[in-house]
């Protein structure tokens, strides 16, 4: 799997965050969204379409969680966030 870390086409907000986290992409497509635990553990992964797209993740307990944004099989964003 091919990985460009923190690409410039995909914005995620926002950061803390309470109960919902927001993509958005600069062109429309079909995407993955993928949420893991601080101990390397999916926890959440979800296909997508379009161009924005919100994710409810009110059950996630408070911690720190990584996200990656997948297109074609290739990560085009990972980053960090922390859940109040």
């Amino acid at each position: 799997m091919n990985i460009i870390k923190n690409s410039s086409n995909v914005l995620v907000w926002p950061n803390p965050l309470s109960d919902e986290i927001k993509v958005q992409t600069k062109k429309p497509g079909n995407f993955v969204f993928l949420i893991y635990n601080s101990i390397g553990e999916k926890i959440l992964k979800q296909a997508f379409e379009g161009s924005f797209q919100s994710f409810l993740l009110n059950d996630l307990t408070q911690g720190i969680y990584f996200i990656c944004i997948e297109q074609d099989n290739t990560i085009i964003t990972s980053d960090k966030f922390i859940k109040r």
